[in-house]
């Protein structure tokens, strides 16, 4: 917090090859507005070194744990969480070039993996981890999904991981957009407006993925992503995605 009691949060963007780069970039905050014996909400803060967590929060009043057992290669347990549809969003965080991903979550245990960017090699690195189940998921309007699992025109994603407040439809397909494989996910009824998207590649490897764009298509809202291998060759790839609006 500054002298004002404002908030400042510094953002850094890099090229697939690690080196410094100005790039559009999505920034969202959470704090600890938990409902504490209700499971469904957990956060963390990782600075990247041993396995002391900076700040971490559960909306069920249980311990938030982070293990490491090789570089980059890390596993978190959200006691007393649990639930479906769910999501997890993961950011790295920290001055380095690294990228930080998905590898599996099943209930409240998420394994989390990160990469150097230039070498795509595993290498320790800060995250942010955000952990929602549908029933307590934030008052704004919104979604998640799981996708980026097949190249069909359109399909339905896994029921286990997507929900959209409106109760619609979510739709998921891919097709190409500018000589690039693009995936979409879309949910029905709800808007674009004051809005933002956030994605995590979800796997072991060094590749990554990122919103495109996202906009109403008649009353539905479209999100396009685009994913990568570490060198930046676009490529379809698993992903989990995070949606709300205003």
């Amino acid at each position: 917090m500054g002298p004002t009691s404002e908030l400042e949060v510094y953002v850094r963007c890099f090229t697939p090859a690690g080196a410094p780069a100005d790039a559009r970039f999505v920034a969202s905050f959470v704090h600890d507005r938990r409902v504490t014996g209700v499971a469904g909400r957990a956060w963390l803060s990782f600075g990247g070194s041993g396995t002391t967590l900076r700040d971490s929060a559960s909306s069920s009043g249980g311990s938030v744990l982070l293990g490491r057992t090789a570089p980059g290669t890390y596993g978190i347990t959200l006691s007393g969480q649990g639930g479906t549809p769910s999501n997890v969003m993961v950011t790295a965080s920290g001055a380095g070039a690294t990228r930080c991903k998905l590898f599996s979550y099943s209930g409240g245990h998420v394994h989390v993996r990160c990469h150097d960017a230039a070498t795509g090699a595993l290498a320790d690195s800060g995250f942010e981890l955000t952990y929602t189940v549908a029933a307590t998921a934030p008052d704004a309007p919104g979604g998640f999904a799981y996708a980026g699992t097949s190249s069909a025109a359109s399909y339905t994603p896994n029921a286990s991981f997507a929900w959209s407040s409106s109760g619609g439809a979510r739709t998921a397909g891919e097709y190409t957009w500018g000589g690039l494989s693009t995936h979409h996910v879309t949910f029905a009824g709800l808007s674009s407006s004051r809005s933002h998207a956030h994605v995590t590649a979800y796997g072991s490897d060094a590749g990554y993925c990122k919103p495109h764009a996202w906009y109403n298509v008649g009353t539905d809202l479209r999100v396009n992503v685009r994913c990568f291998d570490a060198a930046g060759t676009a490529r379809r790839a698993p992903f989990a995605l995070a949606y709300f609006h205003r």
